[in-house]
């Protein structure tokens, strides 16, 4: 439902709290003997999202157009924002076009007053906004090494002039215009046997290491020409699978234990895939995260 539309919705927000960046939680132990404190960890809460509607009278918000009365209003309320569960709301500014997900913690309704309405909060588990407009941005890393260029110089006696060519290792940069770093999806195409898989954004010097041998162990052959691996870096849903004809395995254990599960920053990350034998072809899926509008 649009709410930037009083007459159509039978709505208007008088105010809405919790869309700048959400305060954090900083845990330090104070120093003995000595001034200020050491700091231990950091984390963000969730998003608490109030919202506050007023009904409006002088609209067309019912079947055909048919006006709502205040009592019709709020029990539309009660259909939009039902206690407990999950909304999704949308928020389009001249900057950005974000969205976030929550549960309806309490919808309080202004009885016997003036200009009746609904103060309706909303807790968001996952803090950050989605940005909409480039949403998921999908990318893909290269193998193929450019060598044509001007100026041309031809024997007189045939020869060949290389355009580009293969290599092994592939690389991509990545621009990242979010407020933080956020985690991303790596789909690998074994293009032939391969050994190990090592995953890198060496801008910001972070490695993962998928091991053909463990592999092995969990699906009782090393990383084959025709797999496909699907991996997930966004913190609270780290996931390794496998696709091979018709069967998925689960190889988070193939992992190396030393791994550091790659994020994107701000700015420019440079990424990198490179198999120890074997051709791999890379896509990229990465979502942009934003603080507040």
């Amino acid at each position: 439902m649009e709410l930037e539309n009083p007459k159509k919705s039978g709505f208007f927000v008088a105010g809405i709290t919790g869309l700048g960046p959400p305060k954090a939680d900083i845990n330090t132990t104070r120093r003995a003997g000595s001034d200020g404190s050491v700091h231990n960890s950091s984390k963000v809460e969730s998003r608490n999202i109030v919202i506050t509607l007023m009904y409006y009278e002088d609209n067309v918000a019912g079947t055909d157009g048919v006006s709502l009365d205040v009592e019709q209003l709020r029990h539309k309320t009660y259909e939009l924002f039902p206690i407990k569960r999950q909304v999704t709301l949308h928020f389009n500014t001249d900057r950005r076009k974000a969205s976030i997900t929550g549960y309806v913690e309490s919808n309080e309704i202004s009885f016997f007053t003036n200009m009746e309405g609904s103060q309706i909060s909303i807790i968001c588990n996952d803090p950050w906004f989605i940005s909409e407009d480039s949403g998921v941005t999908n990318l893909k890393l290269v193998n193929v090494e450019p060598l044509f260029q001007f100026p041309v110089s031809f024997t007189p006696y045939g020869g060949t002039v290389t355009f580009s060519r293969k290599k092994r290792a592939i690389r991509g940069t990545i621009p990242y215009y979010g407020d933080l770093e956020t985690g991303l999806t790596m789909t690998i195409d074994c293009m032939s046997n391969t050994g190990d898989i090592r995953l890198s954004n060496d801008t910001f010097s972070e490695e993962m290491t998928i091991l053909s041998a463990n592999v092995k162990k969990l699906t009782g052959s090393y990383i084959s020409a025709g797999d496909r691996i699907i991996v997930t870096t966004h913190t609270g849903q780290k996931t390794a699978k496998l696709f091979r004809g018709s069967s998925a395995y689960n190889i988070i254990a193939a992992v190396n234990k030393r791994s550091k599960w790659l994020k994107v920053y701000s700015g420019d990350n440079r990424l990198s895939a490179i198999p120890t034998t074997g051709r791999v072809e890379v896509s990229l899926d990465l979502t942009v995260l934003y603080e507040g509008l």
